[in-house]
């Protein structure tokens, strides 16, 4: 076995979970001195102590003793990128998260492949993204109204990890498709629900599409094509807007004698997206004119608070729902510390102390 592969392995393992080598002492009785020199390759652990550092790092003895691998690509796909510092910190971040999120999963016995539809070829034309716009939202049973439910059925349905950070005023969002963690998402937090659910969307195409695209081979950090995001609009628009309710619900409107700018408002709460998306659909089927479009659109945002005024709702949550039930299960179980909960879930220890307390009143 190669000291330095074992060494750089050790050190990984603990990385990976935050660990200190105090630590890992507390956990195993294994010295600090020891601990560093079995980091550096200075010296072997005996297959007793390795055993101990195998359960504490919650990683079978092979991934210590087999022979070194390629490191997982770790790409991370910016729509809206930010400046460089910003997102490479968020990249940072976000991998983190989708890191701890897997080992929750597996801790519970609840890993499992992302339920998404994975698409060999890509889209040649506006026609193919809609076609396959329309496989995707069947096959997530999404139904007419896909954004009332789309991001609780990425999560809980197609088991994407969907983490929402501050990233300013940007319309910045990402998406990965990590070899080991899965598939995830990170939405700007201080968006609209309405804007969020066509962030949603617009990832969605590049994570059915990851493939095909040739991300999974990609540097770390990665725009997507001009071409690309077109496809990746048009996906999104047709997802949370598809064709047949949506031409009922235009056909509706008309019956009512509604004037333009009452339909779009009426479609946009609806279907839960933009008065901009609503506009440019139509604009695309009806042929308008880029003018009378934007005039629109103007329009509609001057009456929208007094005629249709929509729930902004509040700020989502800092960790997703499932993520943190699976930490509190993890707790219950044994499989994790309450520091290392605290870690995972942003808070302070206490928040899990009184939470726990809480669960075990009711």
């Amino acid at each position: 076995m190669n000291a330095t592969h074992l060494g750089d392995q050790l050190r990984l393992a603990r990385n990976q979970l935050g660990l200190t080598l105090e630590q890992v002492k507390g956990q195993t009785g294994l010295g600090t001195s020891s601990l560093s020199e079995f980091e550096t390759g200075t010296r072997d652990p005996s297959l007793r102590q390795l055993q101990l550092l195998s359960h504490a790092y919650q990683r079978p003895l092979s991934f210590f003793l087999s022979d070194p691998e390629p490191a997982p690509r770790e790409a991370v796909l910016w729509r809206g990128k930010p400046e460089p510092t910003v997102s490479a910190r968020l990249g940072r971040q976000f991998l983190e998260l989708c890191r701890q999120f897997h080992l929750v999963e597996r801790w519970c016995g609840e890993v499992s492949e992302p339920d998404l539809p994975v698409e060999a070829s890509r889209p040649r034309c506006y026609q193919d993204a809609e076609a396959l716009a329309d496989r995707v939202r069947k096959r997530l049973g999404l139904g007419e109204r896909p954004g009332v439910s789309l991001l609780r059925v990425l999560e809980e349905v197609a088991r994407a990890k969907i983490f929402f950070v501050d990233s300013g005023l940007s319309g910045a969002a990402a998406c990965t498709v990590h070899p080991e963690y899965g598939a995830g998402i990170l939405l700007n937090a201080k968006h609209v629900p309405w804007r969020r659910n066509f962030d949603a969307a617009h990832e969605l195409f590049h994570l059915v599409t990851w493939k095909a695209f040739g991300h999974d081979s990609s540097k770390p950090e990665v725009e997507p094509s001009e071409r690309e995001e077109k496809f990746a609009t048009c996906f999104a628009r047709t997802l949370l807007m598809p064709r047949g309710p949506f031409r009922r619900a235009i056909a509706r409107e008309r019956a009512k004698n509604s004037t333009p700018e009452t339909t779009v408002l009426r479609l946009a709460r609806e279907f839960e997206v933009s008065v901009d998306a609503v506009v440019w659909a139509r604009a695309t089927e009806s042929k308008w004119t880029k003018e009378w479009a934007t005039g629109l659109i103007e329009r509609c945002r001057k009456r929208e608070s007094q005629l249709f005024p929509r729930d902004r709702g509040c700020d989502p949550p800092d960790r997703p729902p499932r993520f943190t039930a699976l930490i509190y299960q993890a707790l219950e179980l044994g499989e994790i510390s309450l520091g290392r909960a605290a870690q995972f879930l942003g808070v302070p220890r206490g928040v899990v102390r009184r939470n726990l307390r809480a669960d075990a009143t009711i």
